[in-house]
This record gives C-alpha cells, sequence and structure tokens, in this order.
C-alpha cells in the first residue's frame, strides 16, 4: 500500500515542480512551492529527489518536447525529418518552449544550478544534430571536416541555429519553404566535394 502512495505522491510533486516552472520561471522555482501547489511533505520530495535541484532538473526535462534522432540513412531525409517535427510542435508547447528557455538563459548568468541545467539542456538538445551529421559524415555525404571534431559543433550550430533563432528567439512561425530553404543551404554549406 505504501508504494503505491509513494508514486502518488512523486507524480504529483513532479506535477506541481512543472507548473512553478512553467508558472514562475526557473528563478522562482522553490520546494516550498511545490509543496504548497502538490500538498506533498517536504521530506517526501526530499527522500524522492534529494535536492531541490534535481527535483527542478526534472521538472524541466519533462517539459522540453524530446527531439527525434532521426536515422534513415539519408542526411536530406534525417534532416526533413526533424524539419517535420519542428513544423508539427503545437504553439502552446513552443511558447512554453520559449518561457522556460528564457528563464534558463536568464537564471544562467547569475546561478550556478541554473547555468548546470541550461547546458545540459543545451547539450541534450544539439545531440540528435550531431549524431545525424556524424553518420552523413561517415557516409561521405558531407564534408568529413564538418562530422567529427573539432568542427561537429560549428556545424550542429549551422544546422540548428535558423530553427532556434525562428522558434525561440523571433516566435516566427515556420513553413515547409522554410525547412526547404534551410535544407537547400545545409547542403550547400556542408556537403563533400
Amino acid at each position: 500500500m505504501a508504494r503505491p502512495k509513494s508514486t502518488e505522491a512523486r507524480n504529483e510533486a513532479l506535477a506541481a515542480a512543472g507548473g512553478v516552472v512553467v508558472d514562475i520561471g526557473v528563478g522562482g522555482f522553490t520546494v516550498d512551492e511545490v509543496v504548497r501547489r502538490s500538498g506533498v511533505a517536504k521530506t517526501t520530495i526530499y527522500r524522492h529527489w534529494g535536492s531541490a535541484q534535481n527535483l527542478l532538473f526534472e521538472a524541466v526535462e519533462q517539459l522540453i518536447v524530446p527531439e527525434p534522432e532521426p536515422n534513415t540513412g539519408s542526411l536530406e531525409a534525417d534532416l526533413r525529418e526533424m524539419g517535420d517535427f519542428m513544423l508539427g510542435i503545437p504553439t502552446d508547447i513552443k511558447v512554453r518552449s520559449r518561457r522556460i528557455f528564457a528563464g534558463l538563459l536568464e537564471g544562467s548568468i547569475d546561478d550556478p544550478t541554473i547555468a548546470e541545467l541550461f547546458t545540459r539542456l543545451h547539450e541534450e538538445r544539439r545531440r540528435p544534430v550531431a549524431a545525424i551529421l556524424t553518420r552523413a559524415a561517415e557516409r561521405g555525404e558531407i564534408d568529413a571536416r564538418y562530422g567529427v571534431p573539432p568542427d561537429l559543433d560549428t556545424a550542429v550550430d549551422v544546422v540548428v541555429g535558423p530553427f532556434f533563432s525562428r522558434v525561440l528567439i523571433s516566435d516566427e512561425r515556420l513553413s515547409e519553404d522554410d525547412v526547404d530553404v534551410w535544407m537547400a543551404m545545409i547542403r550547400r554549406g556542408l556537403q563533400a566535394d
């Protein structure tokens, strides 16, 4: 009987933590606010997560839509799948992601905990693109300089930059034409001779 209650309390606390992140932001995140919203005892929260930082990290991670890592055997098809995925993200999720990103960026300047979370999430968002580019370089589809360190980071920036700028910074709506232009530019910039 204690196990289901513990799982239920954990789920309630995590849901409340996500609500705090969305409503107040990462900078205003406190365990006390999670306790107030969830009704879960502070001791229970610390038993499950060990620290406020761990709870914050998991709450943010559950709110971020994971990006796919297609492996079709073709750079163009992989990028098209990623583009289609971005086109399909609902507006409310994009708004939520912008809020979280803005809070993480601002908080990371002065708060080492938020800086660590921001770095972790940033690296996780880049990982699928890095894998796609590495496989494409191994297949000879792109210049090998861009698929292996040290230039892999720059190549990932080239790929994710337009989406990052359009979706998170300027809040512009993406279209199929935008994805086509993006893919053409990437092919011209990264393709093997």
